[in-house]
Formats: structure tokens, C-alpha cells, sequence
């Protein structure tokens, strides 16, 4: 899944959906998904988008686990 789609135009800067993609390449990465079309990878986007959602400007931050 592509974090850039036509339902987040409009809701998120340019700004905040250039961090989005780089903390979902990060993420990715981090978690060694080469696949793009591996399912887990829609979860890791509607997390991410729902940690920007909440104000979050910073990709390393946007990663990391919350200590729930």
C-alpha cells in the first residue's frame, strides 16, 4: 500500500505526507518487508497515518513504538 493516495489529499500537508512516506520506507526497512504488496504493509500505513494524524512531524518518532 502507498502511503500517497487520492483519500489523503487534502487532509495532510505536502509536508506531512512527505514524512509519512519516509517513516513507511523506514519502517519497512526496519522490519525487513521487501514486498510492497505483502498484507502486513496496509497495517504499518493506517499506523502511520493515524500517528500523523495526532500531530507527529518527525519519521523517527512516527516509528517508534509507543511504550503502551
Amino acid at each position: 500500500m502507498a502511503i500517497y493516495n487520492p483519500a489523503t489529499n487534502g487532509f495532510f500537508s505536502p509536508n506531512e505526507i512527505k514524512v509519512m512516506t519516509e517513516a513507511y520506507g523506514g519502517a519497512l526497512i526496519d522490519l525487513c518487508i521487501a514486498d510492497r504488496e505483502d498484507p502486513i504493509t496496509e497495517l504499518i500505513a493506517k499506523s502511520i497515518l493515524n500517528v500523523t494524524a495526532t500531530g507527529e512531524q518527525n519519521p523517527l518518532g512516527i516509528r517508534k513504538p509507543s511504550a503502551a
